[in-house]
């Protein structure tokens, strides 16, 4: 593999129970965080779910045609037995092998980078039909809580994560 991307892990994540959001607006980012960081608060899932995980992606379905509109789906691991208030919706995520590299948040643009590295690499198949394929794992929730947004989006790091499949695993 490149030089640039010897970095890259290969993880398992397991199954989980999320909650998901959805957000179609000019600031679906932002919008979508906001309504995790008050799902979090409001159920003091800190606490009650110590391994506490978050992800995100834009979701398959998002047309691009407006330039001023974009989309973007959060999910946050929670007890299975939580009742979710309205916009969340449970999902249970299967899990599997990914691909992981970490980057500083912000550093998308090496997602295509990383799709092309893998694609040329022996025994590894890209597995691109899941909803759950192509993800952004941010990797400490837990300073967004005490820090705030502002704190979050500079300091923070994330998992790009690519669903995989290999002979060689």
């Amino acid at each position: 593999m490149d030089a640039k991307f010897k970095d890259i892990r290969f993880i398992y994540l397991p199954p989980m129970v999320c909650a998901s959001v959805q957000c179609i607006s000019v600031s679906p980012e932002s919008d979508s965080l906001e309504a995790v960081c008050k799902l979090i608060s409001d159920y003091d899932l800190i606490n009650r779910k110590p391994d506490l995980r978050h992800f995100g992606f834009t979701p398959n379905f998002y047309n691009e045609g407006n330039q001023n509109i974009g989309a973007y789906e959060r999910w946050i691991t929670v007890p299975e037995d939580l009742i979710l208030p309205e916009p969340f919706v449970k999902k249970n995520i299967k899990g599997g092998m990914y691909a992981a590299h970490m980057v500083p948040i912000g550093n998308f643009d090496e997602t295509a980078q990383l799709i092309h590295q893998l694609r040329g690499h022996n025994g590894i198949e890209l597995l691109s039909s899941d909803e759950d394929s192509l993800l952004e794992e941010y990797l400490n929730i837990f300073l967004l809580m005490q820090k705030g947004t502002d704190v979050f989006y500079k300091e923070s790091q994330i998992d790009l994560l690519i669903k995989i499949k290999s002979r060689h695993l």
